[in-house]
């Protein structure tokens, strides 16, 4: 292969690469982002004891918050997919590295966002 071909090839692999990272740092995100919506619904559905008007009025400032930040967290992975040449519901095995190493999945990922962690 000559040397334009290669600095094809390396462009290609690093756009791969970029993309790949940015997916995984978005899953991580969504891993949290997930527990907060989760922990939130706990407590504005009275679970955890009875709330006050004042903190109910902000937890659902809280709520509205987290489903904006979920839209926007949809929207870049549906950027980094179509920059990687996926189409949404392309399922393929994403590496995650976790505290304890590195880990495949069980599944595939189809779906992003709650959605995806439900």
């Amino acid at each position: 292969m000559n040397s334009a071909g290669n600095a094809v090839s390396r462009r290609t692999w690093l756009i791969s690469l970029s993309v790949t990272i940015g997916i995984i740092i978005l899953i991580e995100l969504l891993k949290k982002l997930n527990s907060i919506i989760g922990f939130t619904g706990i407590v504005l559905q009275g679970m955890s004891g009875p709330l006050n008007d004042e903190q109910a009025k902000q937890l659902s400032m809280v709520k509205d918050s987290e489903n904006h930040l979920l839209a926007l967290i949809n929207v870049v992975l549906d950027i980094s997919n179509a920059k990687g040449g996926f189409k949404r519901g392309d399922s393929a095995p994403v590496v995650i590295p976790t505290e304890a190493g590195i880990r495949a999945p069980s599944r595939p990922c189809t779906r992003y966002g709650a959605g995806m962690m439900r």
